[in-house]
Order: C-alpha cells, then structure tokens, then sequence
C-alpha cells in the first residue's frame, strides 16, 4: 500500500505514533500505515519509566481506521474493569450522578458493581457487560439473579450490553455496538435511560448533539490509578 497522508501512522494517529519505539522497530511513524500488519515495539504512553517495551501490530495498536482505541500496555491492564468500561463510565458520569469511589452494594450478600448514580430518589445501578466476558451461559445466570437480587433491594438496574450480546431484561437492558466508541455507547445509554424516565430528554439529547466524547480527562484519571494501583 502506497503511503500517503490519510494513512501515514504519524499523521492520522499522531498521539500513539509518538509512542512507537523506532530505534528498537527498526522503522518511523512516517514509514508506517496505520492499518499496517508490522509487528513493531511500542512505550507505554502512561508511564514509560515504570513498564517495558512490548511488541503488538500496529493496525492491532491503533485499532486502524474504524477505532479510537486499539490494544493497550500490557503493563496497564485493569483489575476487575477495563479501560473501555472506564471510558464508557466517565462519559455518562457527565449526565449521571455517578459516584466515582462506589463499587459495592449490600443485598443478601455483598455486590459489585460497575456504576452507582443515588440522588433525589434515584436508585440506578448500571453494569457494563462486554461481549468478551458475558457470553456465556453461565454468566448470563450469574448475571441474571445479580440483576434479580439488586432489584430486590430497591435499585433499578440497566445492563449496558455490548452486540452482539441479546438482552437479559426486555424492558431494562440496553445493547450497545461492538467495541463502540464511549461517546456512541453513552449516547445509545443514555437515550434508553431517557425513555426509562432515569434522565432527562433533553440532557440526553444535549449530550447526543455534543458528538464527542465529554468525559476524556476523567478516564484517564482512572485509567492510570487503576493500572497504578497494580503495582
């Protein structure tokens, strides 16, 4: 493929070219598609200091064309979430009350959860579940009766589930695209919610009309004390 501009690595994904190890690749940015099949050497963009190089195709890395996001340092990897769950959350934290330190409720036992927003009488848990971990029918039972307790201690509970997972509950549950954008995730939430009565139409629909993530910063915050934590 003729590298030109609108697929040169460094010019469309600038942000993760800079984070390519070209001594140790052998290649530059410039030198790369951002779709190519190379497997080369990356840094973590986080915390370079702290975590190793590692290897990963570029077009994996950048995720190509379709995606903002790609694979990630292996040395960031999250305990008990995941940097899509934390981007999607960060977005619907800036509609939602979302209590960012809440991840637990007590039913007849002790349940973690992904999202708490409490306030004015609302009582809403939100579960993000992606298709990698909740496919199968095992978990479909788990996360059914988690649903079904929660329910029964007062809260109203919406799985956010990622495509092509079907829905748990017809009334409450909504799906979401495979490996959607957090902006895209939030706004098909969000609109769902709306139509529940747990948000307001118009906030989101404002947030619908922004058409670009809100919540960046944020996830990064806890992308980095999630992966931090590890250590």
């Amino acid at each position: 493929m003729q590298i030109t501009d609108k697929n040169r690595l460094s010019a469309v994904k600038p942000d993760l070219a800079a984070t390519l190890d070209a001594e140790k690749s052998g290649i530059t940015a410039d030198e790369l598609t951002v779709g190519a099949s190379r497997k080369v050497w990356w840094r973590c963009p986080d915390f370079p200091d702290d975590h190793d190089g590692w290897e990963a195709v570029v077009g994996n890395r950048t995720g190509g064309f379709r995606k903002r996001y790609g694979t990630g340092c292996p040395g960031c990897r999250l305990v008990k979430t995941s940097a899509q769950e934390l981007r999607l959350k960060a977005e619907l934290s800036t509609v939602l009350p979302i209590d960012p330190g809440r991840g637990a409720i007590r039913t007849t036992r002790v349940e973690h959860v992904d999202m708490v927003a409490e306030a004015d009488g609302l009582r809403l848990v939100l579960e993000f579940d992606g298709s990698y971990f909740h496919g199968a029918a095992d978990s479909r039972r788990k996360d059914s009766a988690k649903s079904q307790r929660l329910h029964s201690a007062g809260w109203t509970v919406v799985r956010i589930r990622e495509a092509p997972l079907g829905l748990l509950d017809a009334a409450y549950d909504v799906v979401v695209g495979f490996l959607a954008e957090p902006e895209d995730a939030a706004a098909d939430a969000l609109d769902h919610l709306a139509q529940l009565g747990l948000v307001d139409t118009a906030a989101a629909d404002r947030y619908r009309a922004f058409g670009a993530p809100q919540g960046v910063e944020l996830a990064r915050e806890w992308i980095r004390g999630g992966s931090a934590s590890r250590r």
